[in-house]
Order: C-alpha cells, then structure tokens, then sequence
C-alpha cells in the first residue's frame, strides 16, 4: 500500500475527463434519497486545488485526457497519486515523449513530491535529468548492480561507463 507506478505510457482513460480519472475507484459520493451518487462539486474542488498546487494549468477538468498534453496527463497520474498519501512512486521514462517545457514541469514537480518526503524511484537512460533530480544513482545492467553512488560523488560520464560495462567504479552493495 502507498506505492505506485507511473508508467511510460501512463495509465489514464482517454475517453473520461479529468476528473473522473483522478477519482477513478475512489469517486467521493453524497446520498440522495438514500443512493449513493456521485458529489461532482466535491471532486472538482479537489482536483482544482491539487492541480493548483502543483502548478498544473489544465483549461477545463471536463476536458477528455486525449485533449490534454503529455505533460498535463502525467501532472494528473502524479497529483493523484500524492492526493491519495502515496509513500513511493516509481517513474518508468517518465519524460521520454514529453518536450523541454514539458519535461522541465515535471522535472520541478518531482522536486515538489520529493520535498514532501514521498520517495520518488526514476527510471531513464537521460543523464542530465537524471542529475537534476537524483540523491542516488543505481545503474543496473544485464541484471545485475553495476553501480550504487551519491549523485554528488559521480559524474554523467562515470555513469555512462557504469552502464556500458567500460568500468564498474563505484560498484558495490546497495544502501
């Protein structure tokens, strides 16, 4: 519990506004002659701050996902996750089909979720994101731990051979 992925892909429906995807299996609800129906207000309302606080412009919460940049989708899927007191989040080339802009918001975002003492795991093969955001870097290669270093005591191009196989500085045990 606490811990989610945030895929390469994402995992968002494209056919569903913001809203409902941010909600997606938790929907809050308010009774209405003694049925649960959804309390639309409500969730609006909590989407609205956490996008705000976030720093995520999204022009409508009614808008379908598949309007919505590639940068806001994943501004979604990590709000969300923060929302419901996620403890880790793994990101899988969490910019990859993003542009600068894009990436640079989610770049500061990470930042943002890391400063509320929420681990942040990133999977990428850039380096300078990598180094933007990094405490640690682990390279793994063929399986195997290749390298475990403070981001400050390494350079892009260690890492570089780290994963290449050109030399296994700073290889050792994980911790």
């Amino acid at each position: 519990a606490g811990i989610e992925t945030v895929y390469q892909d994402l995992s968002l429906c494209t056919n569903v506004d913001v809203v409902a995807n941010f909600f997606m299996g938790r929907e809050i609800t308010r009774r209405f002659l003694g049925v649960p129906v959804l309390d639309e207000p409500a969730m609006e309302q909590v989407v609205e701050k956490a996008l705000a606080s976030a720093g995520t412009r999204i022009p409508s919460l009614r808008t379908n996902v598949e309007h919505l940049s590639g940068g806001q989708r994943q501004a979604i899927e990590l709000n969300r996750f923060v929302h419901f007191g996620g403890k880790l989040v793994l990101l899988d080339e969490p910019f990859a089909a993003l542009g600068v802009e894009q990436t640079r918001r989610g770049l500061d975002m990470i930042r943002q979720v890391a400063r509320q003492g929420i681990g942040v795991v990133i999977i990428t093969h850039i380096m300078p994101q990598a180094f933007q955001v990094a405490d640690r870097i682990v390279v793994i290669r063929q399986g195997v731990v290749a390298g475990d270093v403070a981001r400050n005591k390494t350079s892009p191009d260690a890492v570089i051979d780290m994963i290449t196989g050109e030399t296994l500085a700073g290889a050792g045990p994980a911790g």
